[in-house]
């Protein structure tokens, strides 16, 4: 008989199930939505497509972020620092940013640091001139794999050794292993590695000096 019966929501007393009135306090009784075939139809179906179109957004998600990863691959083949030799200074603002100290900036040339990342850059109106990367002295590791002549920072000194003719190599005060050599424009350029790593480290390229002659 118990199985009959069960609480009125607002009085408490004991009420027939079937009952939609309570005898007791006279309130209506509401049947559980889970009772109703039609309304637990709904309420499944309403759960099955929130579910999916939370699947679906997910894999929209997970597209744009592909895709925005494959735009950068591409994007990053580009950010050959030796490219900045025939931008202007405006263009190279836009490609790198704006630099972090202006050593120096007129008509005629400019002298740009940009600590964060371990760079500087010399240059006139045709191009930069200089162009030196020493992550060593960086105060933050860069998001972007900046690259001259397709030497990259932690390629291996030595496999970069014989990829390229006519090396000089040298060393700072620090113990730093340089190589310098010649680029197919005439251009003067250096890679570097520290003593105790294979790991190249930075580069620098001049347009009008030979940098075997200043980097001893």
């Amino acid at each position: 008989m118990s199985n009959k019966l069960t609480n009125c929501k607002t009085c408490s007393i004991k009420i027939a199930k079937s009952a939609k009135v309570c005898p007791g306090c006279g309130a209506k009784i509401k049947k559980p939505v889970y009772r109703n075939w039609f309304l637990r139809l709904v309420a499944i179906t309403i759960m099955v497509i929130a579910i999916q179109g939370a699947i679906n957004s997910r894999d929209n998600i997970d597209t744009n972020v592909s895709k925005s990863s494959s735009t950068t691959a591409i994007n990053q083949s580009s950010n050959d620092l030796s490219l900045l030799t025939s931008m202007s200074k405006q263009k190279i603002i836009e490609k790198i940013g704006k630099p972090t100290t202006v050593i120096s900036d007129d008509a005629s040339d400019y002298s740009y640091m940009y600590e964060n990342y371990g760079m500087m850059l010399l240059g006139n109106n045709n191009g930069a001139t200089t162009i030196t990367l020493n992550t060593k002295v960086a105060l933050k590791k860069s998001s972007v794999p900046y690259s001259m002549y397709e030497v990259k920072i932690g390629d291996s000194f030595k496999n970069t050794l014989k990829k390229w003719d006519k090396v000089k190599i040298s060393s700072n005060p620090d113990g730093d292993r340089i190589a310098t050599s010649t680029t197919k424009e005439g251009y003067s350029f250096a890679f570097v590695a520290s003593k105790d790593s294979d790991a190249i480290t930075g580069f620098t390229l001049s347009t009008d000096g030979d940098l075997s002659e200043t980097i001893d």
